[in-house]
């Protein structure tokens, strides 16, 4: 069983995943969130990231704090615009946050109910 994340935590991957603002398609945004949900979970992603992509989203939902201005640089030079390359690092930083608070509620709740068996 998983968790319910906090209305303000749904509210703000509702609004990363379909803001109508984002330069970036939905499709991308949501396979990006998917794809980082089922590594942070440890689990074999089934949602498909772009290829150029991989590396730095899996750094960035694993290990963000090694990400390298370089490497920002490589996805440009790559031919991703600012904005693909910035909102694709938001959507695999959301994801890998609210699976994080998910899986943390959901360990309390289970703590809670056999504590309360």
């Amino acid at each position: 069983m998983r968790a319910t994340l906090p209305k303000e935590v749904e509210d703000l991957v509702r609004r990363v995943l379909t803001g109508r603002s984002a330069k970036s398609s939905a499709d991308v945004r949501n396979g990006v969130y998917a794809h980082v949900a089922a590594l942070t979970r440890g689990e074999e992603p089934t949602a498909q990231v772009p290829g150029d992509a991989q590396t730095y989203i899996r750094k960035v939902a694993l290990n963000a704090y090694k990400v390298l201005d370089r490497e920002v640089d490589a996805m440009r030079a790559g031919g991703r615009s600012v904005d693909d390359v910035f909102e694709m690092t938001v959507a695999a930083s959301v994801s890998a946050g609210a699976t994080r608070l998910e899986m943390a509620l959901t360990a309390l709740e289970e703590a809670n109910d056999a504590a309360a068996s």
